[in-house]
């Protein structure tokens, strides 16, 4: 089973516990701040996703619905884009989550496999 596919079995092997209780570690150097921001839609499977697997890990988060006007031109307004999900953690910006979950777990430090 290759790394992609271990992750996603990883995801979906049990139900997210709701519960958010710890920050993304801190790094040095570009990625000093360990906040982790969400910009998501509802109706996106990958944002769900994202939300999905830091809940699982129990790393706070902030979520942002573009579905409201004023998150919407924030997102265009300081990052030039409007994708979902658009993760920041620290000054790092990820543009979905599936495609970026290898990198993602480098970041967080929760690279095992």
């Amino acid at each position: 089973m290759n790394r992609r596919k271990k992750i996603f079995w990883w995801l979906f092997s049990s139900k997210p516990e709701q519960k958010k209780s710890k920050s993304a570690p801190e790094k040095s150097g570009s990625e000093s701040s360990g906040k982790v921001v969400i910009y998501s839609a509802p109706d996106c499977p990958d944002s769900q996703l994202a939300k999905r697997f830091f809940s699982k890990e129990k790393i706070d988060y902030e979520d942002k619905n573009v579905e409201k006007p004023e998150i919407r031109q924030e997102l265009l307004r300081t990052y030039g884009i409007l994708l979902t999900p658009t993760i920041i953690i620290g000054k790092t910006i990820f543009l979905g989550f599936g495609i970026n979950i290898e990198d993602i777990l480098r970041i967080l430090d929760l690279w095992k496999m």
